[in-house]
């Protein structure tokens, strides 16, 4: 099982290889969390990913909508 902070870089990977096409609404941006762990993860985890995404300033949420400031890619 990973970690914490390595299922968030998972999910802040996948978002930044999604590029212009990332979820909108939040209800997709969990739903994508979900998807990027095949669903092997429970709404508990998806919720405190969600929610280390918001504390780190990664995403901004205004009403149901979706910003993203995510890191830069390490390459």
């Amino acid at each position: 099982m990973e970690s914490a902070s390595s299922r968030l870089a998972i999910v802040v990977a996948d978002l930044q290889k999604r590029g212009p096409s990332r979820p909108r609404k939040v209800e997709t941006l969990r739903n994508t969390i979900a998807a990027v762990f095949q669903k092997q993860i429970g709404e508990d985890d998806i919720s405190a990913l969600f929610a280390n995404l918001l504390a780190r300033g990664y995403v901004v949420v205004t009403d149901t909508t979706v910003t993203y400031n995510l890191p830069q890619k390490s390459t």
